[in-house]
């Protein structure tokens, strides 16, 4: 099941993929997809427990990403590649690359249909921090929008089930 991990760096550094340069990216984004199909299915975060977590200590709180999620950030609308070379896509099929890049974050649903969802920058940020194991301030602290916002962004990342396990600092 590990086979493919070194895919996007061969493409990277192999001279007849540079008419390609956005193939490393897609080859990264199939790679969080294979990875994300066979990551064990967690239970998402128990909303009452952390409700109980004294509001002082809120802060501290860790919050792992569940296994089957990455985050992908690219210069190329990697999302839209992928998507218009699946089976049975009927939609539009041009992608234009001066359309900017893609953050996303990458998982399974419950059903077992692979998801990719842009997210905002400072989104991306908060998520990469729970990534790196730092506590909710710690990961939040130079979110730019109000704490409704941010409270709003974490019940949608709990909602996706990108949002794994808690734990108090």
């Amino acid at each position: 099941n590990d086979y493919g991990a070194e895919l996007a760096d061969f493409f990277a550094s192999f001279e007849p993929a540079s008419a390609l340069p956005y193939l490393p990216d897609v080859a990264r984004l199939e790679w969080a997809l294979h990875r994300a199909l066979l990551a064990p299915v967690v239970p998402r975060v128990d909303l009452a427990a952390l409700a109980q977590v004294p509001e002082a200590r809120r802060g501290q709180v860790r919050f792992a990403l569940a296994p089957g999620v990455a985050l992908l950030e690219s210069r190329y609308p990697v999302d839209r590649i992928w998507l218009t070379n699946q089976p049975g896509y009927t939609g539009e099929d041009r992608v234009d690359l001066s359309e900017g890049g893609a953050r996303l974050a990458v998982w399974f649903t419950p059903d077992g249909e692979p998801a990719l969802e842009r997210v905002e920058p400072a989104e991306l940020q908060v998520l990469a921090g729970f990534e790196r194991g730092l506590a909710l301030d710690d990961s939040c602290a130079s979110w730019p929008g109000t704490s409704q916002e941010l409270a709003g962004f974490l019940a949608r990342a709990v909602e996706r089930g990108w949002i794994g396990s808690a734990q108090v600092g």
